[in-house]
């Protein structure tokens, strides 16, 4: 019998073997690095568990990890290891070789690196961290170059921290945004004048401002989490009660007045309003309910006489507020949990929904702050020379909705007189009244922008051939809150503020804004303004 087949079989099948499971073992290691790095959300321990793992796959003399910063757009030290700050300037390489390294996302040596200090040279490695979308820094090694700790197995292990790191960290920075957007409406919530209460559907309260809590006199303890049934007052649970059954009905209510007394031989008249919040989807996930401090006999009269309106500007707020949280909720968990972390293509496409509904986010909360500052009397202006054009051309470069339907036509004299006017201001003026003109435009048609010296005066004309406004709705357009109600525009998205906003504006620097509409046949809307007579 021939037993050396069997032999070499044998000996093939325990190669194999071996080889998986080194396979199987690499795949272990790498499996709990990624889970090292991506259960990180704090910057500083991110960076830590980056070269503490780098230096558990190479035993490296030194590192320096520098990382990209926006706002001096520069690379910075973020990380050190066996090396001190004082000599930083010793460790610096030419900047073309690491310019070849983030262009190519590729590794690069140096075998004989020597600094001033040093006798002997140094082996650097050059390591790209690269994100989804931009390059986010890279890593220096130092080593003897007799150790040879540069394997092929070793550098496939270090790639594969870098990739995982640089996932962590664009995580770790759209986590802190989001952190700060909800911060950012939270301390908007406490500086409104209002009482601020939502629930879930289990009746749990899941936000309430200082003011909700002086008007109701509640403790100063939290009661985020508690059913309001086992925390508020019975007279206060009962209203509350009867407001959520007519809000689950009606979809919102207004205008309830009731007298509650927090402390003895003190009542206080509170005007409700409530709305649901509801998902994308239209499915109820609870109800946000504004209390207001009606002591004023003023105040009780203005409530007796509010209408509609102001319902449907807290429901339009909150659904406003709340359609890009969940869309950057929903996101950056699937970002999270579901998207490959090698699918790049995925995951820039997430990241740029995301700083799309950031963006519109932020528009909407810097409406909400330019009406409270009008309202107290906060808002104001710097006078200075702007060029009228100047502003028209930026607000085109900012403007993403124009289609290939609409024809744009500017018509501004090359030797128009300088505005006299706020620049930001000028700018937020034009840019609302000319997304307005291509918003209700949605046919596409012409945009005209036409300027000219009239008396005293620039006067500047904005034209569509949109939807147009019915004669009831053009004395209100410039109202606060104030939205046309009709089918043609029911989807277009709004709080009403724009045009209140402009209003204010134009009138702040001794000009005036008009509006002449047909409906079906478009609208002009017309600015004067004063010019820099210097």
């Amino acid at each position: 019998m021939n037993v050396k087949p069997i032999e070499e079989d044998t000996l093939f099948l325990r190669k194999t073997i071996s080889d998986l499971t080194e396979q199987i073992d690499q795949l272990t290691v790498l499996q709990d690095i990624s889970k090292q790095i991506i259960s990180k959300f704090d910057f500083n321990q991110i960076i830590n568990t980056f070269l503490d793992l780098v230096n558990e796959i190479i035993n490296y003399n030194s590192c320096i990890l520098y990382l990209y910063h926006g706002d001096s757009n520069s690379y910075r030290v973020s990380g050190l290891r066996g090396v001190s700050e004082k000599d930083l300037k010793s460790y610096e390489l030419d900047y073309e070789i690491i310019d070849w390294v983030l262009k190519e996302g590729r590794w690069a040596h140096i075998s004989s690196f020597k600094r001033p200090d040093q006798k002997n040279n140094s082996f650097i490695s050059i390591l790209p961290l690269q994100g989804a979308k931009r390059d986010l820094g890279f890593l220096l090694i130092f080593s003897d170059p007799e150790k040879d700790v540069f394997t092929q197995a070793n550098m496939k292990h270090l790639s594969f921290v870098a990739s995982q790191t640089g996932i962590a960290l664009e995580n770790q920075d759209l986590y802190s945004k989001l952190s700060h957007s909800e911060e950012y409406i939270k301390n908007i919530l406490e500086s409104i004048n209002n009482g601020i209460i939502t629930m879930d559907t289990e009746d749990r309260i899941t936000q309430i401002n200082k003011n909700a809590t002086a008007m109701l006199g509640l403790p100063s303890g939290d009661i985020i989490g508690v059913n309001y049934k086992d925390t508020l007052a019975k007279n206060l649970v009962k209203m509350i009660d009867n407001v959520k059954k007519r809000t689950i009905k009606d979809g919102f209510t207004l205008d309830t007045l009731f007298e509650y007394s927090p402390i003895k031989d003190l009542k206080i008249p509170l005007g409700i309003n409530s709305s649901l919040l509801l998902d994308d989807e239209g499915n109820r996930i609870g109800i946000i309910i504004v209390l207001r401090d009606m002591s004023a006999s003023k105040e009780l009269e203005r409530l007796r006489q509010l209408d509609e309106m102001k319902s449907e500007f807290v429901s339009n707020v909150s659904h406003e507020l709340r359609s890009p949280l969940s869309v950057i909720k929903s996101y950056v968990e699937t970002l999270l949990n579901r998207v490959d972390s090698g699918d790049y293509e995925t995951r820039r496409e997430f990241l740029t929904v995301v700083s799309d509904e950031t963006d519109r986010l932020a528009a909407l909360v810097n409406d909400l702050l330019d009406i409270s500052r009008i309202e107290s009397g906060r808002f104001e202006i710097e006078l200075g020379p702007v060029r009228l054009s100047d502003s028209i051309q930026t607000v085109f470069r900012d403007l993403e909705n124009i289609s290939s339907k609409h024809q744009i036509v500017v018509d501004i004299p090359s030797d128009l007189p300088d505005l006299l006017a706020d620049r930001d201001k000028m700018f937020q003026v034009f840019l609302n009244l000319i997304d307005n003109t291509v918003k209700f435009s949605p046919d596409g048609g012409k945009v005209a922008i036409k300027a000219e010296v009239k008396g005293k005066m620039i006067k500047c004309d904005i034209s569509d051939q949109g939807i147009g406004i019915d004669s009831e709705d053009l004395p209100h357009i410039f109202e606060k809150f104030y939205r046309v109600d009709s089918s043609d525009s029911y989807e277009i998205s709004g709080t009403g503020l724009g045009l209140s906003i402009v209003k204010h504006i134009v009138e702040s620097h001794g000009g005036k804004i008009s509006v002449r509409s047909k409906p079906g046949k478009g609208s002009t809307f017309t600015v004067l303004l004063p010019f820099d007579r210097n």
